[in-house]
């Protein structure tokens, strides 16, 4: 990018005031967390020092002097902000699968939140309900769709039990605004919660709710509509 304000400067004379690094900034997290899991994030300092080793060089100021600079920080700010709680509703040893053989199904699936597909995103996930016991079993942890919808792989968990609940970590970033209904699955709801009381901003969707959009086009009722559909 800073190569590119140069060029400009060279070619245009004009004078590039504000650089736009982008997002993606996440917060360090005491357990993996994103693309395969990943362990050791940088920290803002760590960042900041990297972005000044360019931006103070000599030709640099020279070129385009000191610009603004913007970080768009909202991964950093929400990252740990919200939490996915699927309820457990059936465990089963099974000899297929990427894990263990241990098999938890829940109420949702990684399509409320499709980075976990898309980039193979990691989210911790731990019993919510006993978050206090040690993690003493190993399980995969699959959805509530008829695809490959496995939340997690040979997961160190706390023992399960049907009707736990779990905490799957770190869905402020994005994966509420990126949830689908896919299978026609409707989407959880979303309650902010603080010290004090508790309310819901986004309400559960209904089955009902999904088919309501649809509707079948009165040609296709019609006696003509039968004909082609012969």
């Amino acid at each position: 990018m800073v190569n590119f304000a140069i060029q400009v400067k060279d070619k245009l004379d004009f004078t590039v005031t504000t650089l736009d690094l982008g997002g993606g900034y996440r917060k360090p997290r005491p357990h993996p967390f994103g693309p395969n899991g990943v362990t050791s994030i940088p920290t803002i300092s760590d960042h900041a020092r990297t972005v000044a080793s360019v931006l103070t060089q000599g030709n640099v100021v020279s070129a385009i002097g000191r610009p603004k600079l913007l970080l768009e920080s909202g991964g950093f700010i929400v990252t740990d902000a919200a939490t996915l709680l699927p309820t457990v509703g059936m465990t089963k040893d099974v000899s297929f699968g990427p894990g263990a053989g241990k098999l938890l199904r829940v109420d949702t699936s990684p399509y409320q939140y499709v980075r976990r597909l898309i980039f193979n995103f990691y989210h911790e996930t731990i019993v919510a309900n006993k978050v206090l016991q040690p993690k003493t079993q190993e399980v995969d942890i699959i959805g509530n769709t008829s695809a490959d919808d496995y939340l997690a792989s040979s997961l160190k968990i706390q023992r399960v039990e049907k009707g736990d609940i779990l905490a799957t970590l770190d869905q402020g970033s994005y994966c509420e605004m990126i949830s689908t209904q896919y299978c026609g699955i409707p989407r959880p709801a979303t309650v902010l919660v603080n010290p004090e009381t508790t309310g819901v901003i986004r309400r559960r969707e209904t089955p009902e709710e999904i088919l309501s959009q649809y509707e079948i086009p009165t040609w296709l009722t019609s006696d003509q509509g039968a004909t082609w559909l012969r």
